[in-house]
């Protein structure tokens, strides 16, 4: 890895992507959001796990059903903005990246149970099967 980050992010050798008619590229820079996380979010939202108190994070992410859907629409609105040249980067940032790491990483947040030695997944929230009638219209 070099030690700029967005060093070919938006290069037209993406692996798995291709340029449009007007040289735009197509397709994903990450296959996924496992591989996202795990290459390129996990290197520029770096923090100290080891003394969470304020921040949390889980190494088992993927198993929190929260942080599988924020870290998804997390990478594709990534993919999306890596193709502006200008302020995308700021925007994924300002708009995407700091809300979403805020959201999970908050003590009270889906990874509250976790440290950087311990996992648990909280419990789904407590649901009572609505009126028969608010089912049928």
């Amino acid at each position: 890895m070099t030690t700029d980050l967005d060093d070919g992010l938006t290069a037209a050798d993406d692996t798995d992507a291709t340029l449009d008619e007007g040289g735009a590229i197509e397709g994903p820079h990450f296959p996924n959001v496992y591989v996202f996380v795990n290459d390129f979010l996990s290197k520029v939202y770096a923090r100290p796990v080891h003394r969470q108190t304020s921040w949390k994070w889980c190494s088992h992410w993927w198993d929190h059903p929260e942080a599988v859907s924020r870290l998804e629409a997390l990478w594709k609105a990534f993919e999306a903005l890596r193709q502006d040249p200008g302020t995308g980067g700021a925007v994924w940032w300002r708009d995407y990246a700091d809300p979403t790491m805020a959201a999970l990483a908050d003590p009270e947040g889906t990874f509250a149970e976790c440290s950087d030695t311990s996992h648990e997944v909280p419990p789904d929230l407590p649901v009572l099967q609505p009126a028969r009638w608010l089912l049928d219209s």
